[in-house]
């Protein structure tokens, strides 16, 4: 019995000492590249867009309704 279980130890010893390598270390990742410039302007302009348009639909609403109120004091006589 002696004789069977002594090399299986030792074989077992053997695999765990094979198992216990120090773990090889992570490699670093590549630095992250910056954006060019070029594409954060297109991204810029458009969101910028549809607020530029709101604006102006704002701004002609309100002259509209300032020619209307001008219209109705004028047909009102004051």
């Amino acid at each position: 019995m002696k004789a069977v279980l002594i090399p299986c130890v030792l074989v077992l010893c053997a695999l765990a000492a094979a198992g216990c390598r120090r773990p090889e270390p992570d490699k670093p990742d590549k630095p992250v590249e910056p954006q060019s410039g070029a594409r954060h302007g297109e991204l810029r302009d458009a969101v910028q867009r549809p607020i530029d348009r709101a604006r102006r639909a704002e701004a002609a609403a309100e002259d509209a309704a300032a020619r209307r109120r001008a219209a109705i004091e004028e047909a009102e006589g004051g």
